[in-house]
């Protein structure tokens, strides 16, 4: 059995490590939980999270869906469609940057910075449209971080990869 002394020494322990998992160091992630987490991510409706986090992002996206012939509701339809809505990935992009810092998110800064660069790949080779005032060196930097990522799924490596031939191209 424990003494007293111990288990006060062993709680104050774990409690040290809960508190240090709440401060600036993000916990450390296994590639097969990244890419659940990104594929969660990719499947759930945009309009929802926009909200949780920015209510002026939020009345954005609704404003686009209440459009005729709308049919994104998910991040991945918007991310991997061939003829995405250019507001929509803005959208995206925003949702992205706010995440990367919010201290209410739990979502990991790498899939974060996934759905941000995905986002201005996709409107660089589906829309052919700048989304970011990134230069071409940092954008390229970006997308081949993604593609050298071992947890996303093909589809996202697929726009990343058009979106580096695109820079390629000019």
């Amino acid at each position: 059995m424990h003494s007293t002394d111990q288990v006060r020494r062993a709680m104050a322990s774990s409690l040290a490590d809960i508190i240090a998992l709440s401060g600036e160091q993000e916990p450390t992630w296994l590639p097969e939980d990244l890419g659940a987490m990104l594929r969660h991510q990719l499947s759930a409706p945009v309009e929802p999270d926009l909200a949780k986090f920015d209510s002026e992002l939020a009345e954005r996206w609704r404003t686009l869906a209440a459009q005729e012939h709308f049919r994104w509701t998910r991040f991945g339809e918007v991310l991997q469609s061939q003829e995405p809505p250019l507001e929509g990935l803005r959208l995206v992009k925003a949702f992205a940057r706010i995440l990367r810092s919010h201290p209410a998110t739990l979502l990991p800064c790498d899939i974060a910075a996934v759905l941000y660069f995905t986002s201005i790949a996709a409107a660089l080779a589906r829309c052919n449209e700048r989304i970011t005032k990134m230069d071409d060196a940092s954008l390229r930097r970006g997308f081949q971080w993604g593609l050298d990522l071992p947890w996303i799924d093909a589809d996202v490596r697929s726009v990343l990869r058009e979106g580096l031939a695109w820079l390629e191209r000019e």
